[in-house]
């Protein structure tokens, strides 16, 4: 018995959510109407209103497309996310300026010699020089040491 008096309870609550819900939502609807047709009916143009409200709600749906490009975007990063220090060994990626009147190739030979003598910086894969551009200023070589991630993680090579 108690079920049914249960089932009788929540159907009619149900029913008077219902109801109200709906008008409710005939209200909004009605109201809305009936408020231009009243501001009309005294002469107030109505249509810069519709034109301020429809602009609103272009820049709201234009900021949360941003939004939620961003929101996507990283989330998609964040599967791209690797943890540097798993290996043993980083490349590291340097650049400098030498003047126009040094000739590159003998800057190049002095680069890898020197980078030779650099703690922690490995023989096996071999320090990489080339030249990455020429600027008005004069090539930039570009270096690239591979050390050994223990000596990267303490700042060896500044």
């Amino acid at each position: 018995m108690e079920v049914n008096t249960l089932a009788q309870t929540a159907v009619a609550t149900l029913v008077a959510v219902a109801w109200k819900v709906a008008g409710a939502v005939v209200l909004w609807l009605l109201g809305r109407w009936l408020i231009v047709a009243i501001l009309g009916f005294f002469g107030v143009e109505t249509t810069t209103f519709a034109a301020l409200l429809a602009a609103g709600g272009v820049a709201i749906g234009v900021a949360w497309g941003g939004l939620l490009s961003n929101f996507a975007a990283g989330a998609f990063l964040a599967d791209n996310i690797s943890n540097f220090s798993a290996n043993p060994y980083r490349r590291v990626d340097l650049t400098a300026i030498i003047n126009n009147t040094v000739d590159h190739h003998s800057a190049i030979r002095i680069l890898k010699a020197g980078l030779a003598k650099v703690p922690n910086v490995l023989a096996t894969p071999a320090p990489d020089v080339d030249v990455l551009q020429y600027t008005a200023a004069g090539p930039t070589p570009d270096r690239a040491p591979v050390l050994s991630a223990a000596a990267l993680l303490a700042g060896v090579l500044r």
